[in-house]
C-alpha cells in the first residue's frame, strides 16, 4: 500500500515569531500545544512537525529579530537624532 506524500509547509517569518513569541509567554506548552496553536493561529493546512517548532525555538537568528523587534518598539522619537551628512 503506496502512502500519500505529505504536502510540505512552509512558515513565513511572522509566523516564525509568532510562534517563538506564543513559547516565550507560555513555556508552559509543548512542541504540539504549539503546532496546534499555530495550525489554528495562522489557518495552516497542517500543523508544523515538533522538529519545526523545536528548530524555531533553538534559533538564534529569530530569537535576535525578536529581541532587535522589541528594542526598536522602545524607541522613542526623541532618541533618534538626525546625524547630517558631511
Amino acid at each position: 500500500m503506496k502512502s500519500t506524500p505529505s504536502k510540505r509547509l512552509r512558515l513565513t517569518w511572522s509566523e516564525k515569531v509568532g510562534i517563538l513569541d506564543k513559547a516565550a509567554r507560555t513555556p508552559a506548552l509543548s512542541y504540539r500545544g504549539l503546532a496546534a496553536w499555530a495550525m489554528t493561529e495562522f489557518s495552516l493546512p497542517a500543523a508544523p512537525g515538533k522538529t519545526t517548532i523545536c528548530r524555531i525555538i533553538k534559533s538564534s537568528a529569530l530569537t535576535a529579530l525578536l529581541w532587535c523587534e522589541d528594542a526598536w518598539s522602545k524607541v522613542g522619537a526623541s532618541t533618534i537624532r538626525h546625524i547630517p551628512d558631511s
